[in-house]
């Protein structure tokens, strides 16, 4: 943690960054796709060269799907010249072309928080023209496609990536991430945590705690907001979804209302409330509410482990008891017990909390990632071959240098492993914290 932070605008919002001036952003400019294609509906076909003009999304042609020809990251940004009334935009990113037609796109992946965007759709809500740009880092992608979900017309112009990752060697480079270029996703403010729908992060500091009770404030901002108990440090256990009321002012058009209804609490016992790939998930368990969850009004929260389940109380009155779930395979991650785990905070997709009390930090070393989009992990296995395709592209030994130093600042230091290294260290944790993280 840093000894002192200042806020500084970086993209669209502000981040949080420590006052240490040898860790500084670098900028590598902006990524233009090769082609485009304006229609109705996600086609192979059809798609004209990109001239870097203004295009126009109306009912009749509600959707622009970009091509960047390659492996790109970083943030998306665009300039929108004009727009009538308000006007929202449903934005997904892929790898394959095949994955814009999904609902989640090729994700959420929810493996780890990766200081990155966790879902692969986004909505951005539009009121003036001027210069838009997504908070979130996007790991590797190829294509986009950004839809319109009402007020018309919208006038669209220079839609581009600010990278923040370079792109020598494509895919493998586009996975090593310069020191200050991955910023904290948590925006510290007077109010509190500022935290956007992101894979929950869990604090190293509940390793082995068992049988307590979490107590929290929170504001939700926009759509609901998310926690956890008793969980490993990745983000797989008892998770906890608490929608607001949608008032009609600051709700999404495409908001899911079958997934995440209304003044609900949503509970799942896996890394999610989705499926994803090898990421098995559980049913979820809904639970509807008699009370009317307020955006813009402070709750205070509490979540007691009981020998039944999980007692959740907003403001000392009790709503919901969540039975203890059914086992589940784990694999290498999660608890051995329901009982016992650590606590993490994380909205789910489009909704922002505020969360009270907590501090976070952006990342120190240049690192690389074992991917841009997943698993966003430095694998000490994989950095094997990465260091030589480095060194064959862009020569960058800092990037070597500092995924070396990172990895060995969580070596054994007594012990059976005494000297040994993890095989993944996670993505923007602290060293000090390496009892946590299993080997």
């Amino acid at each position: 943690m840093c000894e002192s932070m200042q806020i500084v605008r970086y993209l669209l919002g502000t981040a949080i960054y420590c006052t240490l001036p040898a860790y500084v952003s670098v900028d590598y400019g902006t990524i233009n796709p090769s082609r485009y294609y304006l229609g109705t509906n996600v086609s192979n076909s059809d798609f004209g060269s990109w001239r870097n003009e203004t295009i126009t999304l109306t009912p009749s042609a509600p959707l622009l799907v970009l091509d960047f020809a390659t492996e790109v990251a970083g943030f998306l940004f665009f300039h929108v010249s004009s727009v009538l009334g308000t006007a929202q935009i449903e934005i997904k990113y892929g790898e394959e072309f095949q994955s814009l037609s999904n609902p989640n796109s090729d994700g959420p992946w929810t493996f780890s928080n990766g200081l990155s965007n966790t879902f692969r759709v986004e909505t951005l809500n539009l009121t003036d023209p001027g210069r838009f740009e997504s908070f979130f880092i996007q790991g590797g992608q190829r294509w986009e496609s950004c839809r319109g979900q009402s007020s018309w017309p919208l006038k669209d112009k220079k839609r581009r990536f600010k990278q923040s990752f370079y792109l020598g060697g494509r895919v493998v480079q586009a996975s090593c991430v310069d020191a200050g270029n991955a910023p904290s996703t948590w925006q510290i403010t007077e109010h509190g945590a500022l935290v956007r729908g992101q894979a929950s992060a869990q604090s190293a500091l509940g390793a082995g705690k068992a049988n307590y009770t979490l107590h929290f404030d929170i504001k939700i901002v926009r759509g609901g907001t998310g926690w956890r108990v008793a969980s490993a440090v990745q983000p797989i256990g008892p998770y906890f979804v608490l929608t607001s009321e949608y008032p009609e002012s600051s709700t999404f058009v495409n908001t899911n209302r079958t997934l995440l209804p209304p003044n609900t609490l949503v509970f799942n016992n896996g890394w999610s409330l989705v499926y994803q790939s090898t990421l098995e998930t559980p049913t979820n368990l809904y639970f509807p509410l008699d009370v009317m969850i307020q955006e813009d009004k402070w709750y205070r929260i509490s979540t007691a482990i009981h020998e039944t389940g999980y007692r959740i109380q907003i403001d000392r009155t009790p709503i919901v008891d969540v039975p203890l779930p059914s086992p589940i395979i784990r694999g290498n991650f999660g608890t051995s017990s329901p009982y016992e785990g650590t606590w993490g905070f994380g909205a789910y997709q489009d909704h922002v909390t505020y969360f009270r009390n907590y501090r976070v930090a952006p990342l120190d070393y240049s690192v690389c990632l074992d991917g841009a989009k997943r698993d966003r992990l430095v694998w000490i296995g994989d950095f094997y071959h990465t260091v030589r395709v480095n060194a064959l592209s862009t020569s960058r030994s800092d990037y070597i240098t500092g995924t070396i130093d990172y990895v060995f600042s969580y070596q054994e230091e007594e012990g059976l492993y005494e000297g040994f290294v993890p095989i993944p260290a996670n993505f923007g944790a602290r060293p000090r914290y390496k009892y946590a993280y299993p080997d």
